[in-house]
């Protein structure tokens, strides 16, 4: 399981949606978090960036996404 890290605007953003929405975000994080591809997300590689994602939210929202890379 991939280690997912939340922004200080994601949890602002997060807190000015409608309850409802907020449940369908965090369903969509864990998704995410267990499988970063799973054919139930509308992933998409951002054009003019090197490794920036998104995943659709209904029609007019989106999260935006990268991969770290870890340093051992």
């Amino acid at each position: 399981m991939r280690k997912i890290e939340k922004t200080s605007v994601f949890t602002k953003d997060l807190k000015s949606l409608h309850p409802k929405l907020i449940k369908e975000v965090w369903k969509i994080v864990r998704i995410l978090g267990e499988n970063v591809f799973d054919s139930r997300l509308d992933i998409k590689k951002l054009e003019g960036y090197k490794s920036v994602w998104r995943v659709s939210l209904r029609k007019n929202y989106r999260l935006i996404f990268t991969f770290d890379t870890v340093k051992e």
